[in-house]
């Protein structure tokens, strides 16, 4: 299925994105908790990086999964945009991946800085991860 995006307020979803960002926060937040749970009470080195290991396969794939697959994650899906590729089709599966990798590198704090900030500045509205995977999120 291909997209019409050509027009410019299909992209004008900051606090979209926003809300969906945070949503799947959410949704991945029991995953952390439990991170939390084995750092404080288990003394095991071992066991944190198995789960550290564990953890991060599980929010890579959640977010690769549902890119490639729909176009969307669940957050997005809820606040009814969409991920696509430059073309106005759902993103590849290496796009996806690649999408998806962008994910961790801008979660360090300052390149999560200037991921906001490529998107406030840009007619696009994208981020780090756009650019990265050549993807767009647009309103559907």
């Amino acid at each position: 299925m291909s997209y019409n995006i050509s027009d410019i307020k299909y992209y004008n979803i900051i606090g979209k994105r926003a809300a969906a960002y945070f949503l799947d926060f959410l949704i991945l937040s029991p995953i952390m908790v439990i991170s939390l749970m084995i750092a404080v009470y288990i003394n095991s080195l071992i066991a944190i990086n198995v789960w550290s290991f564990f953890s991060f396969i599980l929010i890579f794939t959640f977010f690769t999964f549902f890119t490639f697959l729909y176009g969307q994650t669940p957050g997005k899906m809820f606040m009814n945009i969409i991920i696509l590729d430059e073309n106005g089709n759902l993103p590849s599966l290496q796009k996806s991946i690649l999408r998806s990798s962008s994910y961790f590198i801008t979660s360090i704090p300052l390149l999560k800085l200037a991921d906001i900030i490529s998107i406030i500045l840009n007619s696009k509205r994208r981020s780090i991860r756009d650019f990265a995977a050549g993807t767009i999120v647009v309103s559907c």
